[in-house]
């Protein structure tokens, strides 16, 4: 039996088989201070280029209007 949480298992299993501690730490495989969100690192990562494409788009024009 294994007792692991089940935090983000693909990435978990990933982790495994690619032996990345950096990854098996943000998904839980790897003992830590408190308990890792792989998703939030994810969407922190994004979260600067989301704001350019979705809050600040650039102006591109329409080809269907030209």
């Amino acid at each position: 039996m294994v007792a692991t949480d089940a935090t983000c298992s693909g990435l978990q299993i990933l982790a495994g088989l690619a032996r990345d501690a950096e990854t098996a730490r943000q998904v839980n495989v790897l003992p830590s201070d408190k308990p890792q969100d792989a998703y939030k690192v994810v969407a922190e990562a994004a979260a600067p280029n989301w704001r350019l494409t979705f809050v600040n788009p650039p102006l591109i024009p329409n080809p269907r209007s030209v």
